[in-house]
């Protein structure tokens, strides 16, 4: 009886352990879930820091490229920026995914990526400027306020970021430890109520687990050292009170200290005495909470005794409580930059003299070409009227005396002494349109069309000349005698090259092109072939005989010359014998004014 008491107790123990080790199983995968999805999140968020490390260290990367390229024109940091960009654009891509999860760190990659993109289109064009040699541009793009407050946005960003991947991270690791307890709280209670080797099994498990997620939390912790260790910026851990905890390969390289002598000082030490104050200031405000980072250019002392220019940016680490723990440095040594930027000044500084210089030289040849203008306007026409006039009282005084050939000769100096009194003419009024300084405003096109169209019609002296202008017309903005002259140029051209016995048909009229006006003078007369289009504008160039088409060949020049002059564009629209379509284009003046206001 004993005997089958004994075995059922067995039995009963057997079924009840059995029964206590399946409850303690039950009890026990809850909590082995949580520790599982606690360990993941951790590992999780391991990578997403190293990840904004590396995404932080190519971007620097970029930068360092960028900053060769003003020093080196062989071409090869355009091809490191470029590499730098495409690593750095792969990396944003993995981190979007490896947030996607968080709504709030997906909007902070976003903004990060538009920021990203921005500085490195800016880095893209102060490569291509300094490839192109324009070095001092590419310096200006790079150094300027605008490029490095940039830069400055996109590090906060980034260290926003990491800091809320450390808060997740701290979190997460709280909750993993949770977790750990849960599981270790139903293994005792299990163990407990009598399972005793379900108990002990469910312990070697977790024990097993827990030492699997401290191995992946150490590769983590390596991986993210190494990151640390092997960026291309300075990075250091700093303590509250100045002490370096912790610094990478990089800065010791900047200062020139081991990391055994850098870590037995602070950063009061070899920070230079008259940027300390500001520093401290900053780093007081980090503290407080006021600020959530801060960047400053400062300089350190290097062990030699030589200083060397940084760029500080700095974040904090709070543990659970929001106490702070220690800073988070990253330094950026930018003594290149500085170097270029002292390039820059000095050729500015030439530049300038060099402008001052060539001003001065224009200044003179101006003063030159306005005392040319006084002696062919005074000078030589003075002796070219007295010709023409005694040539017109010899043809009305002593005509019989002449005879015909003696007629028709002085017939031909007075026609030659009018040809010469208009090319001195429209020489001044070419020469007077590149010296001259206008005062543009708003202007009535029609008006300006109207007039130019009766003067035409003047000059076509009975002959027919139909001219057609188009009502209304948007204002311009120009000068009223510039516009007067361009105008009457493109009229008289129209009436006067028409086809031999044909009346003259000409429409002056206007349209509106994104905020510019174009105005047309278009004619039906014997037009102009393509290959002649271009140089019908340069001064003296006639494509037909004075005979037929007489003129001084400078008229275009005016109207090209004007136009230019008050920032518009001309040009012309023909075919041989098919007519032309002449058109000038200005600011609409409508248009000028809002934007003149609104800046």
């Amino acid at each position: 009886m004993r005997v089958w008491r004994l075995g059922s107790g067995v039995a009963v123990a057997a079924v009840v352990g059995l029964a206590f080790l399946t409850l303690a199983a039950l009890a026990l995968l809850p909590a082995q879930r949580a520790v599982g999805t606690s360990a993941g999140w951790v590992e999780h968020t391991f990578e997403v820091i190293a990840r904004a490390d590396r995404l932080l260290a190519e971007l620097n990367g970029a930068e360092a490229a960028a900053r060769d390229g003003l020093l080196d024109g062989d071409g090869r940091p355009a091809e490191r920026l470029a590499e730098r960009s495409r690593t750095t654009r792969e990396i944003l891509d993995e981190l979007r995914g490896l947030v996607a999860d968080n709504p709030d760190q997906s909007a902070r990659v976003a903004r990060l990526a538009a920021a990203l993109e921005s500085r490195l289109a800016t880095l893209a064009d102060v490569a291509g400027r300094a490839a192109a040699g324009d070095k001092a541009g590419a310096a200006v793009a790079l150094t300027g306020p605008d490029a490095r407050a940039a830069t400055a946005s996109l590090r906060d960003q980034a260290l926003a970021f990491v800091a809320e991947e450390r808060r997740l991270l701290r979190d997460r690791r709280a909750a993993a430890d949770g977790a750990e307890r849960a599981a270790l709280v139903a293994v005792v209670l299990a163990a407990l109520s009598g399972a005793a080797s379900a108990g002990a099994a469910a312990l070697l498990f977790v024990r097993r687990e827990k030492r699997g997620e401290a191995e992946r939390l150490r590769a983590e912790r390596e991986r993210y050292a190494a990151a640390f260790e092997n960026a291309a910026v300075g990075m250091a851990e700093v303590g509250l009170d100045g002490r370096w905890l912790r610094v990478n390969r990089t800065l010791c390289e900047i200062v020139g200290y081991t990391p055994a002598e850098l870590c037995a000082k602070t950063f009061q030490d070899i920070t230079c005495p008259e940027d300390l104050d500001s520093d401290l200031h900053l780093l007081r405000r980090l503290v407080a909470g006021e600020i959530p980072t801060y960047s400053l250019e400062k300089r350190y002392l290097r062990r030699d005794g030589t200083m060397v220019p940084i760029n500080l940016t700095v974040g904090l680490v709070r543990d659970k409580a929001g106490s702070p723990l220690y800073a988070i440095s990253v330094i950026e040594d930018i003594a290149a930059r500085k170097a270029a930027e002292d390039e820059v000044r000095r050729l500015n500084a030439s530049l300038e003299r060099q402008v001052q210089d060539r001003t001065s030289d224009l200044a003179a040849a101006n003063h030159r070409l306005e005392a040319f203008a006084y002696t062919v306007s005074h000078d030589l026409r003075a002796p070219l009227r007295g010709m023409e006039g005694f040539a017109r009282i010899l043809l009305d005084d002593f005509a019989p005396g002449l005879g015909p050939k003696g007629e028709r000769y002085a017939q031909r100096i007075v026609a030659a002494a009018e040809r010469m009194e208009g090319l001195i003419g429209d020489l001044l009024t070419f020469s007077r349109l590149q010296l001259a300084e206008f005062q543009p405003r708003a202007l009535d096109v029609s008006g300006l069309a109207q007039a130019a169209a009766e003067d035409a019609r003047a000059l076509a002296e009975g002959r027919d000349a139909t001219i057609e202008v188009a009502q209304p017309m948007p204002e311009v903005v120009a000068d009223p005698v510039v516009l007067g002259h361009v105008l009457s140029n493109l009229v008289a051209n129209a009436v006067k090259f028409r086809r031999p016995d044909e009346a003259a048909r000409v429409r002056i009229r206007a349209e509106r092109r994104d905020g510019r006006v174009r105005v047309w003078v278009e004619d039906d007369g014997i037009g102009i072939a393509p290959e002649h289009q271009e140089k019908i504008f340069n001064v003296f160039e006639r494509l037909h005989g004075q005979e037929a088409y007489p003129g001084t060949g400078i008229g275009l020049a005016i109207v090209k010359t004007g136009i230019e002059r008050l920032g518009g564009t001309v040009g012309v629209v023909s075919e041989a014998g098919g007519g032309a379509r002449f058109w000038i284009e200005l600011p609409e003046a409508a248009r000028a004014e809002t934007r003149r206001h609104a800046a």
